[in-house]
């Protein structure tokens, strides 16, 4: 079984939330709010292949960072790199908007989806 569809089955069995019920899920406010929750979760999306609308303010960023056990070490080391270059990529993208939006660097790192989107509207 591939890592994405393995990752992709944690989430089977969610409502599909519409962009005012995320911005609402995420406790946003503002004129730019849902272009900011669509381009913040659409990293998710394009990294992941996990929809936006399935996320949730609850989702532990290690759903997305820490792969699953392997019984095979083989798999797991490919699976491992494939989590490993997803997250990086999160990070990457997070540091470049924290930049580009005048933010000060994290103190620490998000934990789960709502302190990521939260970092990237400069709400930490």
């Amino acid at each position: 079984m591939s890592w994405n569809r393995t990752l992709k089955e944690r989430f089977v069995g969610r409502q599909v939330l519409s962009t005012d019920d995320l911005i609402r899920e995420f406790g946003l406010s503002g004129p730019t709010a849902g272009t900011d929750i669509q381009e913040c979760l659409g990293l998710f999306e394009q990294e992941y292949g996990v929809p936006a609308g399935l996320l949730r303010a609850t989702d532990s960023l290690t759903l997305f960072t820490d792969s699953p056990p392997r019984r095979n070490p083989f798999s797991w080391l490919f699976t491992r790199a494939a989590y490993e270059d997803s997250t990086s990529e999160l990070n990457f993208r997070l540091k470049k908007r924290r930049r580009f939006t005048a933010s000060p660097p994290l103190a620490k790192p998000p934990m789960t989806v709502c302190e990521y989107v939260m970092a990237w509207v400069g709400r930490d």
